[in-house]
């Protein structure tokens, strides 16, 4: 299937399935709503609501999973929903793309020291501090919009080339936890999911050439998507409902354009 195709059909995704992508929407929006309260409510010294502050988000991501994979198969219905099974799947989405934003930091700081841009041990503390507070709150999309605005304005600060370093670096690992979510759903191997040999093997029978494509299409859609919210820039429940639809967004639109792009 051509680049063209698996977009245009991943864009349609969310709405030929509204039923499945409004339940996830409404897990995120609900999900976020607690955690403000919590956060407002001063959970710091309540074990308990921190406690729900941090296996709530799980439980709903795990959840979300379990019905987009359904749906993404072509099921009828929804799918039978397993609160061990829904922990399983969002504690092991968790460390996969904490592995790969882990990799994505540190082949930015690698790359960064080899043109010159980090000085010593000292900068890299900074800058990773600096790449962190620029993209606090942000999700992938918006991380990935950013690059025009950066490579603008890269001319004039060092630590701008670095967030620009990060966000390409980001685009590709990003895709590559994308191909890994795919495959651990397919083989169910945890292990080698994170094996970039097993994963490079996956991109060359899918093409280097379809692959950066579709990395570029996808930087692009990431581009109008952020300057939507950008331009739209609503503040608390309105902005919760947009921040809850993002996310569900991006994993009907992502799982679904890997699952096309990912070789049979």
């Amino acid at each position: 299937m051509k680049n063209a195709d698996i977009i245009k059909q991943s864009l349609l995704f969310p709405i030929r399935y509204y039923k499945h992508f409004i339940i996830v929407a409404l897990l995120f929006l609900i999900s976020e709503l607690i955690e403000e309260h919590i956060t407002h409510a001063h959970a710091d010294g309540n074990i308990i609501l921190m406690f729900i502050a941090v296996i709530l988000p799980l439980i709903a991501l795990g959840i979300n999973l379990q019905i987009i994979f359904y749906a993404i198969k072509d099921n009828k219905g929804f799918p039978k929903i397993s609160l061990k099974k829904s922990l399983d799947e969002s504690v092991k989405d968790t460390i996969l793309e904490s592995y790969y934003l882990a990799i994505t930091l540190i082949i930015t700081i690698i790359i960064s020291a080899i043109i010159g841009l980090l000085q010593g041990i000292f900068d890299i503390s900074r800058y990773s501090s600096h790449i962190m507070v620029a993209f606090e709150d942000s999700s992938v999309i918006e991380i990935i919009g950013a690059a025009p605005n950066v490579f603008i304005n890269n001319s004039t600060d060092i630590i701008l080339t670095t967030l620009l370093i990060f966000i390409i670096m980001l685009t590709i690992m990003f895709s590559f936890c994308t191909i890994s979510k795919i495959d651990l759903e397919v083989n169910h191997n945890f292990g080698q999911i994170f094996d970039f040999r097993y994963i490079w093997r996956l991109i060359r029978k899918i093409g280097i050439t379809k692959y950066l494509k579709f990395l570029v299409l996808v930087m692009i859609l990431c581009i109008v998507i952020a300057n939507i919210i950008s331009f739209l820039n609503f503040k608390q429940v309105l902005g919760s409902l947009l921040s809850a639809l993002l996310e569900a967004f991006t994993l009907f639109f992502f799982l679904y354009a890997f699952t096309q792009l990912y070789p049979e």
